[in-house]
């Protein structure tokens, strides 16, 4: 009760201190959410990349089958021929079972990259609420460093 200026000083600076701090955690939380958004951003290219790979292993395995079907052609025009042609023939079917190999791994790339762009839309979302809640913190803060102000002028004129 001796010093009661100092102590009113003290409860500003502290809310000034509150306010300070709700404003670094309010910038972190942009931040957060900058790097939730960029997260996102790539994993929807790697979904794009995934489609595209298995868009490339559809073609990959339709040209197999092409390739199977010129064989048992090869195959049926003779004997000789058709050493070749089965030979050919069973080239082209595991070609077709790798395409078919690379267009499921391409699906699932897609869906891995679709699933890191939500985990990055929500990252981002949590970031803008992180923010959010430091600026409600740095208001309250500023707002108690005020009403210490105005109480200190009011007993200490």
């Amino acid at each position: 009760m001796r010093f009661p200026f100092k102590a009113h000083r003290f409860r500003a600076s502290g809310g000034l201190r509150s306010a300070v701090c709700g404003l670094r955690s309010a910038v972190c939380g942009l931040r957060s959410a900058v790097c939730g958004l960029r997260s996102a951003v790539c994993g929807l290219r790697s979904a794009v990349c995934g489609l595209r790979s298995a868009v490339c292993g559809l073609r990959s395995a339709v040209c197999g089958l092409r390739s199977a079907v010129c064989g048992l052609r090869s195959a049926v025009c003779g004997l000789r021929s058709a050493v070749c042609g089965l030979r050919s023939a069973v080239c082209g079917l595991r070609s077709a079972v790798c395409g078919l190999r690379s267009a499921v791994c391409g699906l699932r790339s897609a869906v891995c990259g679709l699933r890191s762009a939500v985990c990055g839309l929500r990252s981002a979302v949590c970031g803008l609420r992180s923010a959010v809640c430091g600026l409600r913190s740095a208001v309250c803060g500023l707002r108690s460093a005020e009403s210490t102000l105005s109480s200190a002028e009011k007993y200490n004129p």
